[in-house]
């Protein structure tokens, strides 16, 4: 299957909703458009892009790809929400990057021009996990 970067990045982020056991963490439609103009920035901006000057690059390629307009503010409160479900990170200078495993799965965009998954998921009778496995999952993030 071919399709354009942007489009694939929300595929992938649509996958990482399937398999998200924490529905707080679930990404919005937003999200995932935001996210994915963000990690196709241009290489120049790949340890910025949380930066004054790449989210106002995010800010016009978000207008041009999806025809809507992020205020400064908008834009800002959305990076806390990645930040809160565990897509982004703050360094200890308080610079925000991807996570590490966003930024792999990135470089295999940009390296390969593809993106593969490897997937296994345990499937289980309704009922049958035991409530201190549940209580597990409920912190975890991808």
């Amino acid at each position: 299957m071919k399709m354009n970067k942007t489009k694939s990045l929300i595929k992938l982020f649509e996958f990482y909703n399937f398999i998200q056991p924490v529905q707080a963490n679930l990404l919005t439609v937003s999200e995932m458009e935001l996210l994915s103009v963000f990690c196709t920035l241009p290489e120049k901006y790949r340890h910025s892009m949380f930066s004054i000057h790449g989210k106002r690059k995010v800010i016009q390629e978000y207008k041009s790809l999806f025809g809507k307009t992020l205020s400064n503010v908008n834009l800002n409160n959305k990076v806390y929400g990645l930040l809160d479900k565990g897509f982004l990170f703050r360094d200890e200078d308080k610079v925000i990057y991807l996570k590490p495993f966003l930024r792999k799965a990135l470089d295999d965009v940009v390296k390969n021009n593809r993106i593969e998954f490897n997937v296994l998921i345990d499937v289980y009778e309704d009922g049958e996990l035991s409530g201190s496995n549940e209580a597990s999952s409920k912190g975890s993030r991808i």
